[in-house]
């Protein structure tokens, strides 16, 4: 392969990883925001009452850095072609 097919071929996993990582609008951020804070620490009534929605937002996030780790990794690859 030539040098603007590898070129090209990298844009392309590039362009395809970035549209993997999910918006960095983070639930998890939203909820450490809007639960209450008792003696130094969430309060552990809302905690349990709200624990499917933080379930997901650490989901979320676990997506994000995965998939964030993913852009990383090709990047380096792409910069070390070069």
């Amino acid at each position: 392969m030539d040098q603007i097919t590898i070129e090209k071929e990298s844009i392309s996993e590039l362009i395809s990883a970035l549209r993997k990582v999910p918006p960095k609008n983070l639930k998890i951020i939203h909820l450490a925001n809007e639960i209450p804070i008792v003696n130094g620490d969430f309060n552990p009534f809302d905690l349990e009452s709200r624990q499917k929605e933080i379930i997901d937002a650490v989901e979320e996030a676990k997506a994000y850095g995965a998939r964030t780790l993913q852009v990383v990794e090709l990047l380096a690859h792409i910069r070390e072609e070069d």
